[in-house]
């Protein structure tokens, strides 16, 4: 899920660890004796100081010269563009070419490119803020991972081609500032080796070169412009490979003609849909499924024209579901992947559950963190899962109801008395919460008043978050049966449904019917709950980016 985690917030943009810059297109360089101006700040902040520079001819800088912001100290320096004309600079150069240890933090006002200008990054060192605007005359070339973020309002940059060379994700790490600094080409934009590219979509074709990755950004639901895909996996400048060239983390349809130079992987993140409707020619897609990256979603090739080794139709990883543990092994971990269902009847350590996997069984856990777009279903239908420590539910919480005596419905015991602090139960990682589904299993007989302690917290501390749309006190209902349910339950924290009214019994099988306040959507209700999630902790499962 750390990939997962971080790709996805690739796909958003922000403080821009230029995931989402472009540029090139090599226009002339309007100085002819074009010279690298290295800022040292020595007598004031303006860019017109001429002492503020160094091997810029004793001059301050004039269009077509590289400005070089190196490593100074651990600050911020304010700087002022107040050249006069506003010269089209040939590019910046951001970083010393060997890491300091330090950070030093720029703030310009404005800037200003040339056509064909080049934007490099050698460390990570140093960052590099816009107060105003930034402006390019034509194509704009990205070399290594440089960091532009918006510091008092939003920004985009209007440009024409891009190239990308070395440009990883998010390996420089930053925060979300609380404006956006968006890179719009209108040209081409090229992928090039090493290096990964979010898409804008105001681009007019995208070209994916060997070990380039293109990702679908959540904000773009259909793509119109062409796409070339050289084929193959991706790298990432990072050191990381990616087992993948194309990536779509939400339904997106691709509409323009795509070109497969070879093989190319793709992935769809869990529950979504990409869609092929352009003509496709050259090689075949196929989906990736490696032990770090699992393409959980679905791919359509409605293609109005297949000319590649691509078959017609949909096309996704099976479900699979893997054979019972039943030994004990407290000190070893366990992670449920996407597409698997898993069921412990043993022992582990930490188990975690990805996006897309599903934990059943009737063993023990010294803890649990179930993902969002994660299940756990507690028993063989129904029955108790125990963890021992600490509970962290993000995904969804399948509960099967039969009657009211323990063993005939689904629970999680959780923790030990001796546990006095903190929270062994968590709801939700602070901004999402998960999801609860109760399911009347064959020859359920629930009368008023019957409760069921779906979660039996054994520690001495309170559940933290709730189910969504589930508040304390909430009441829904179960095929035409009404509940309610408290995390205050039981010897005062653990999370008990009661039926208010008695709920009709299934008529074959079990009716999975969801918990939805009050009211009633047929057999199927979802209540809550993110399908696609990121890991809630650093080391819960690396399910896929």
């Amino acid at each position: 899920m750390k990939r997962l985690k971080r790709f996805g917030s690739i796909a958003t943009s922000t403080v821009i660890a230029f995931s989402t810059m472009m540029g090139m297109g090599f226009g002339s360089v309007v100085h002819a004796t074009a010279n690298t101006c290295t800022w040292t700040g020595a007598t004031d902040s303006k860019f017109s100081t001429t002492t503020n520079w160094a091997d810029c001819n004793s001059t301050s800088p004039v269009a077509g010269d590289v400005i070089n912001l190196p490593y100074i100290d651990s600050a911020t320096h304010t700087l002022t563009n107040d050249l006069s004309g506003n010269p089209a600079l040939g590019g910046i150069t951001i970083g010393n070419t060997s890491s300091t240890g330090g950070s030093t933090s720029y703030v310009i006002d404005t800037l200003h490119f040339a056509d064909g200008a080049t934007i490099t990054s050698n460390t990570f060192g140093v960052s590099l803020g816009i107060s105003d605007s930034v402006t390019a005359d034509g194509s704009l070339l990205f070399i290594g991972g440089p960091r532009f973020s918006a510091i008092s309002k939003d920004i985009t940059v209007n440009f024409g081609n891009v190239t990308y060379q070395n440009v990883p994700a998010t390996c420089a790490g930053g925060g979300v500032p609380d404006y956006t600094f968006t890179w719009a080409p209108s040209g081409v934009a090229t992928v090039g080796n090493n290096s990964t590219y979010s898409l804008h979509g105001t681009e007019s074709s995208v070209v994916v070169q060997t070990k380039g990755v293109l990702f679908l950004p959540s904000s773009i639901t259909t793509y119109a412009g062409n796409i070339s895909l050289a084929g193959g996996a991706g790298a990432d400048t990072c050191g990381t490979p990616i087992d993948y060239q194309l990536a779509a983390y939400e339904d997106t349809t691709l509409s323009g003609d795509i070109s497969l130079g070879g093989s190319t992987k793709y992935f769809v993140g869990d529950g979504k849909t990409l869609t092929v409707s352009g003509a496709i020619s050259g090689a075949g897609f196929s989906l990736t499924n490696s032990s770090n990256d699992y393409s959980t979603g679905t791919f359509v090739n409605s293609s109005s024209s297949n000319n590649s080794d691509t078959p017609s139709g949909t096309n996704s990883v099976a479900v699979t579901t893997d054979p019972a543990i039943t030994d004990d092994q407290p000190t070893t971990d366990l992670t449920v992947t996407p597409k698997h269902i898993m069921t412990l009847d043993g022992s582990r350590q930490t188990v975690s559950v990805s996006s897309g996997g599903v934990l059943k069984g009737t063993g023990t856990a010294k803890s649990l963190y179930v993902n969002a777009g994660g299940t756990v279903a507690p028993g063989h239908s129904p029955g108790k899962l125990t963890v021992l420590t600490t509970l962290g539910l993000d995904g969804t919480y399948q509960a099967e109801l039969k009657n009211a005596t323990a063993g005939n419905y689904d629970q999680l015991v959780v923790g030990n008395a001796a546990d006095t602090s903190g929270h062994d139960v968590t709801l939700g990682d602070g901004t999402t919460l998960p999801t609860l589904t109760v399911s009347l299993y064959d020859g359920a007989s629930i009368k008023a008043g019957d409760n069921f302690t779906i979660i039996d917290n054994l520690s001495k501390t309170d559940v933290s978050g709730t189910f969504k749309d589930l508040a304390e006190g909430a009441t829904f209902k179960v095929n035409d049966g009404v509940f309610k349910i408290t995390y205050k339950g039981g010897d005062g924290n653990d999370v008990v449904l009661t039926a208010v009214t008695a709920p009709k019994a299934p008529d074959t099988g079990f009716a999975l019917v969801s918990s939805n306040p009050m009211v009633t959507l047929g057999a199927v209700v979802v209540v809550a709950g993110v399908l696609l999630g990121l890991a809630r902790r650093s080391h819960k499962s690396t399910s896929r980016r």
